[in-house]
């Protein structure tokens, strides 16, 4: 019996940074984690352990700090294609450079009403993220933002299911709706203004979830892809993934107490997952 190598790839992953640029007395500041991956002619160290063409993983993390301090900064996009860049540039058995970039939000402290030159608190749980795959041919751009959390406390419903033996839900059209929001989308082109359109993505999220009745998770979801579409023609499609995180009325008629829709026992798991992908016709 003859064992192939079908298919390989290595890196580092979970290297973080953080990145202060200084203008006078004006501090800037991103804070990021990159994952990279590399794919080309690494098959001698797996089929031989010959290291000859194999680029330490120490070196990749180097290379993550070293382009994070020679580029000036823009977005996590143009960070990750410059960071593949640098491994299709300089090693040319190296086929592809895969660069997942993760930014947590850090926002200027506000004293006595004024934004502080270099003083920050940590911003909105979410996290804005991109992966960059870079060949010799091609660059493609995904961008997104996770661990957006939102909660309405009414203007949603599940109504008209299936029912069979083993249901035991009940209907309502008067529920929480609690939901952490992943989205992902391609770039209709390259990519371009990306942290304006990461802001005005989310900024149709909670708009959506917020001033329209929800029949659903899906039709929620289908109704904020429709209007990022709409609204933003450099994004090609778009995809979701919202977990019905359930809050379950609490039965306080033990304790001779009522509980008309008041305590609430919010509920991690098991929950509903729920993903799709919108584009264009």
């Amino acid at each position: 019996m003859t064992i192939q190598l079908q298919s390989q790839s290595y890196g580092k992953s979970r290297v973080r940074f953080t990145k202060v640029t200084r203008q006078d007395n004006i501090h800037y500041l991103v804070e990021c984690t990159a994952h990279v991956q590399l794919a080309g002619e690494f098959e001698k160290t797996y089929l031989t352990g010959d290291n000859s063409q194999v680029i330490p993983t120490d070196t990749i993390k180097n290379t993550v700090y070293a382009i994070a301090r020679k580029h000036q900064w823009v977005d996590i996009e143009t960070y990750g294609m410059q960071l593949t860049a640098r491994f299709l540039r300089d090693f040319r058995h190296v086929s592809s450079a895969t660069a997942r970039i993760e930014q947590v939000c850090w926002q200027r402290a506000i004293v006595d009403g004024n934004p502080h030159e270099h003083s920050f608190v940590r911003g909105p749980m979410e996290i804005a993220k991109c992966e960059v795959i870079q060949t010799s041919e091609s660059c493609f751009v995904e961008s997104g933002l996770s661990g957006l959390q939102v909660l309405k406390t009414t203007a949603s419903g599940f109504v008209g299911y299936i029912v069979d033996p083993y249901t035991t839900l009940q209907p309502t059209e008067d529920r929480i709706f609690a939901t952490t929001v992943d989205s992902t989308w391609r770039w209709a082109e390259g990519p371009a203004n990306c942290d304006a359109t990461r802001e005005q993505v989310r900024d149709s999220i909670v708009k959506m979830f917020a001033t329209e009745y929800s029949p659903s998770v899906q039709y929620t979801m289908y109704r904020i892809g429709q209007k990022v579409l709409q609204d933003l023609p450099v994004i090609k499609d778009i995809s979701f993934s919202m977990p019905n995180q359930h809050r379950l009325l609490v039965d306080l008629t033990k304790m001779g107490l009522d509980n008309a829709n008041e305590v609430f026992c919010p509920t991690d798991e098991p929950y509903g997952d729920i993903s799709a992908t919108f584009g264009r016709t």
